[in-house]
């Protein structure tokens, strides 16, 4: 059975958790007045500390990835980018744009079975090697 309310919390539980889900669902101005019409009285900071509490959604593993260069010093300095294409957020930035080290990104995702890249050589030959045995690629 859980506690009614948290430790130097001017909310019980379910009212946090109401407030947590005022504020994922229409942010703090917003929220603020809904939680007001509901009888909360929170203002939009508490709703948004609220919001900034809760745990990071869990990221499962890519399906659908996306690899691209980006400039650390434009001409100078390059990295990877790696992308889920599926729910439109990053992965992972590498320092490099080497074959080897994003061969050896995609071998440490196993769950990988689509990579989109631009035509940089490095990029098809490191795809083609880390999902050699997981797809059906030809050589």
């Amino acid at each position: 059975m859980g506690s009614f309310v948290q430790p130097r919390s001017r909310y019980s539980v379910r009212s946090r958790v109401a407030l947590e889900h005022l504020g994922c669902t229409s942010g703090g101005q917003a929220g603020a007045r809904l939680s007001w019409s509901l009888g909360l009285r929170a203002g939009a900071d508490t709703i948004l500390r609220a919001v900034h509490a809760l745990p990071p959604p869990a990221i499962g593993e890519p399906l659908v990835v996306g690899i691209d260069d980006w400039a650390l010093a434009r001409g100078h300095h390059y990295g990877t980018i790696f992308v889920d294409l599926q729910q439109h957020r990053p992965l992972d930035l590498i320092a490099g744009r080497e074959m080897t080290e994003v061969r050896d990104w995609l071998a440490q995702h196993p769950g990988i079975r689509v990579v989109a890249r631009d035509r940089a050589g490095a990029y098809g030959q490191a795809t083609r090697q880390a999902l050699r045995e997981r797809t059906a690629i030809p050589p």
